[in-house]
């Protein structure tokens, strides 16, 4: 394993005749006489209720599998490569499986019918025969996950496109029973982990109802998932009889799996949540104004650990090239004498400003299937210029690894905060491999997981070569193929606006505790805080840090808020001590609908204490035993205790800190 990977252990292989265990950072798969896995544990739970199994429907009904044979054709502490074959009534399937160290599964497989039945033929050569028809039916995957470990799920997109996210969090809550079309990703889980499926696109797939693809049915104790990819014959096979010169063609697809948390949460997890964004940052004559270095000695006392430049230290947005190294440069030293590391704002976009963009546009930018560019933001500052976005199978990839690593060497920044770049956009470039076109050639979009999680991978060692971090910003896509090669991400932005229009009841809490804590996932979070006149750093914060997340502050007079925050949760050590959620503190703080999470750290409590109650400005807090004392920790404000009862004046959607002693 190399070292720029060490956050997971080497993969460990157990091969049977026909079962084969593989451990992977936290979790474990079996295969056993099966295509994909027939046991999921996380941490040593089991999480699957049913096997996944890959279902082939008949005239008589649906086939048995049979016939398996395992080769091991590749075995590294990298990663496994699986050889399957087996048979059901006139179908083969044979798949190739890639299980790799951060627990992801590449499974492409291909169905073919026999060459023959040979029921009269050679035994060797076979033979062509009207028995050796095509009769399949019907294809799908399906596999139930524990009630305990499906409550929640997520999908990717959450619009019809892409390219553009809706304003909603609708692709994340609470599991129930509902139906929907294809989508790239598809992921069940609760607050400490999960099961992720992930396609890139629906080439070969055939269905009635569009609506039909994805199936998710609660019952008693599991949820079932039914993923629909053919619910008749095939078109492609249309009931022919092979024909040596005229053959009836494998059907080809590929699937990802993946349990999360990827990776345990690192130790310094504190250093994850002082981050600080700097905008604005040049003048007419030149880069840094007065104020940013005045700042530094601000946000040294505050406790900034990073500072993120955010896109007008480079000359290109999204490029690593500045216009004055030397300031830029000056400028991070003088960040590292204060103890404060920087992050480089690179994105997903390639601009009109580049030298070569004549010759490269082309190859390197995500086109739709009119052949168009996406996307066009236009920087209005400095350097005028519109930015379109990439696509990272093509070869700007390269570009971007190169630009990233001038940038580390020469400015001296400690690594990357990436804006969008580990979302595998939508893109119909066949130019670069993107896209697929159906029989009558109209040409569909692709999602290119596999090429991004492979870009992803190769950004992540050469920054992590360096002693960098990848701190990334993602909006409704929590897709851990990728993601894995992150070390925190800030999410949110999308839902920004209708926070601020609609009030903190815009939200659902399950939404926020599936995509936005990050444990599930395996990966520090923040959560975006663009406040502005009458929504505020507090509101923001009051449901955040409810989650054990802190808010993404970037105006400069929200520092001391901040400031405050970090303090308490350095003197209390809070980045270690237990987390005990509202949705599982059922005796320690309640009254009725006042959601309480807190931390404990032995004979004291630290509670995070908001009021979603429009209707008063007092909240109530009825206490298993007399505290011996309870304190605002946040507000210095007054605390009325009544023996069990604590009376906390807050507005609405604001939130304080509670300390709470007991005997």
């Amino acid at each position: 394993m190399k070292k720029e990977f060490s956050t997971w252990d080497d993969l460990q292989t157990k091969i049977g005749e026909n079962k084969i265990t593989i451990n992977v950072w936290g979790r474990e798969y079996t295969f056993d006489h099966s295509i994909f896995p027939v046991s999921i544990k996380i941490k040593g739970s089991e999480i699957i209720h049913t096997p996944i199994q890959l279902n082939a429907d008949f005239e008589q009904g649906v086939g048995k599998w049979d016939k398996f044979a395992y080769f091991v054709y590749e075995q590294t502490d990298e990663k496994v490569v699986l050889l399957i074959s087996a048979t059901t009534q006139n179908i083969i399937v044979n798949t190739t499986t890639t299980i790799y160290f951060d627990g992801f599964i590449k499974n492409d497989f291909r169905i073919i019918p026999y060459w023959s039945e040979n029921s009269t033929a050679d035994p060797y050569w076979g033979d062509f025969e009207d028995e050796a028809k095509t009769r399949l039916k019907g294809l799908w995957i399906d596999f139930a996950i524990k009630k305990e470990w499906g409550s929640l799920f997520h999908y990717w997109p959450n619009s019809e496109s892409s390219i553009t996210p809706s304003l909603s969090a609708m692709n994340n809550g609470k599991t129930e029973t509902a139906k929907y079309p294809f989508k790239p990703y598809f992921w069940l889980g609760n607050e400490i982990g999960g099961f992720g499926v992930c396609c890139e696109s629906q080439q070969n797939f055939e269905l009635k109802e569009e609506n039909d693809c994805i199936n998710v049915i609660e019952n008693n104790d599991n949820y079932y998932v039914r993923i629909n990819i053919l619910d008749d014959m095939p078109s492609e096979w249309n009931w022919r009889t092979d024909n040596w010169a005229d053959t009836v063609k494998p059907l080809d697809y590929s699937f990802g799996f993946q349990a999360t948390p990827v990776k345990k949460m690192p130790e310094n997890i504190a250093d994850f949540s002082k981050k600080f964004h700097i905008y604005k940052m040049k003048t007419q004559n030149g880069y840094f104004v007065q104020e940013h270095y005045d700042f530094l000695n601000e946000a040294k006392k505050a406790g900034v650990k990073y500072l993120i430049l955010h896109a007008d230290w480079s000359v290109f947005e999204n490029h690593g090239r500045a216009e004055d190294g030397e300031k830029v440069k000056a400028y991070i030293d003088a960040c590292h004498k204060e103890n404060i590391k920087v992050l480089a704002y690179f994105g997903y976009e390639y601009t009109t400003l580049m030298p070569d963009w004549n010759t490269k546009a082309n190859s390197y930018l995500n086109k739709n299937v009119n052949g168009n560019y996406l996307g066009g933001w236009q920087r209005n500052y400095e350097f005028m210029q519109r930015c379109f976005m990439v696509c990272y199978k093509g070869d700007y990839n390269k570009e971007m690894i190169k630009q990233v690593e001038y940038a580390m060497d020469n400015y001296g920044f400690d690594g990357l905060y990436t804006d969008g770049t580990h979302i595998p956009w939508e893109c119909a470039n066949e130019e670069h491999g993107c896209g697929y076109r159906t029989k009558d050639g109209k040409l569909h979009t692709t999602f290119p997981i596999y090429a991004l999680r492979e870009f992803s991978k190769e950004l992540y060692e050469a920054v992590h070569k360096r002693g960098g971090i990848i701190d990334t910003h993602q909006s409704t896509c929590c897709l851990m193929a990728t993601l894995a090669f992150a070390d925190s991400y800030f999410d949110g932005e999308n839902i920004q606006p209708s926070l601020k229009e609609n009030g903190i009841e815009f939200l659902n809490l399950e939404a926020f505790r599936t995509e936005y804590m990050g444990r599930n996932l395996g990966l520090p979070t923040m959560f975006f805080a663009y406040t502005h006149e009458g929504f505020n750093i507090s509101l923001i914060t009051s449901i955040s840090l409810l989650h054990n997340v802190f808010p993404g502050a970037r105006r400069l007079d929200e520092l001391d808020f901040m400031r405050r925050l970090w303090d308490i949760f350095d003197s209390y050590d809070l980045w270690h001590k237990d987390y005990v959620p509202y949705w599982e503190n059922t005796d320690v703080l309640s009254n009725g609908n006042t959601k309480i999470s807190y931390y404990n750290t032995g004979n004291e409590i630290i509670a995070i204490v908001p009021n979603y109650n429009k209707d008063t400005d007092k909240t109530e807090i009825i206490l298993p035993k007399p505290p011996i004392n309870a304190v605002d920790i946040f507000k210095n404000s007054s605390i009325e205790i009544n023996d069990r009862k604590i009376t906390v004046n807050l507005d609405y959607c604001d939130f304080t800190i509670l300390k709470i002693t007991y005997k």
